[in-house]
């Protein structure tokens, strides 16, 4: 009996060392596998820009040894607009949906993620990516990072679950999906008038041209089930 219990903890002391090795923050907290990081944009108008430049989540090697870190981002819509400045000292536009970057530790060396959204003033959107953190080829951790730039007027342009996104771009509502599956995209007036519907899937447009302005409530429905929704301002 004693033997048994001395195997399980020296395994589970290995299991304890292995996801020691690295650490992972955002500002003071701690960033778990599976987590959702929210990052805000803030508008210049002076200067006609939108700034979301965090250097967060920062991983740090604590794994005692110089080890091989290995990022993998990949972009949630193909809309999604990136500048990718971390891990290497290089800082370059995504140009395709997914992106790794690799870079030796020291033993307490570390490096910022440095993902940068490329907004443009006045097109409101919610772009976001998931990373894969690797240890010298070994996965360590999955996490999102979402990046908000809010009308603050309060209406929600952009909707995304992490696997679709729905926006204003234009005269048209842009959508993108993971997948190929069918879905309805409903389109109403603020007094509840079904004003435009469509089915779509993968990636596409849905025009709103000809309909006036004023506030409108999108609605993505796959297989009857309500799955994103939000608010669009057509001017």
């Amino acid at each position: 009996m004693k033997k048994i219990f001395t195997l399980s903890l020296l395994c589970l002391l290995s299991v304890a060392a292995a996801k020691a090795q690295l650490k992972i923050t955002n500002g003071t907290q701690e960033v778990t596998n599976g987590s959702v990081l929210t990052f805000t944009a803030t508008e210049i108008p002076e200067f006609k820009l939108v700034e979301c430049s965090p250097n967060d989540p920062v991983i740090t090697n604590v794994s005692g040894e110089k080890g091989t870190l290995k990022v993998t981002v990949k972009k949630n819509s193909l809309f999604d607009s990136f500048d990718w400045c971390g891990i290497t000292t290089q800082c370059e536009p995504m140009k395709g949906g997914t992106e790794t970057r690799t870079a030796d530790l020291a033993d307490g060396d570390y490096r910022g993620l440095a993902l940068h959204a490329n907004f443009e003033l006045g097109s409101y959107a919610t772009y976001s990516a998931t990373v894969t953190v690797y240890f010298n080829d070994k996965p360590f951790s999955t996490f999102m990072v979402q990046y908000v730039y809010a009308d603050p007027s309060g209406i929600e342009q952009v909707s995304a679950d992490g696997k679709s996104s729905v926006r204003l771009a234009g005269n048209a509502l842009r959508y993108a999906f993971a997948d190929n599956a069918q879905r309805t995209l409903d389109v109403y007036a603020a007094d509840g008038r079904l004003v435009r519907t469509a089915s779509v899937n993968g990636n596409g447009n849905l025009s709103l041209a000809g309909m006036p302005k004023g506030t409108y409530i999108y609605s993505v429905r796959e297989a009857g089930k309500k799955v994103l929704d939000g608010k669009c301002l057509v001017k």
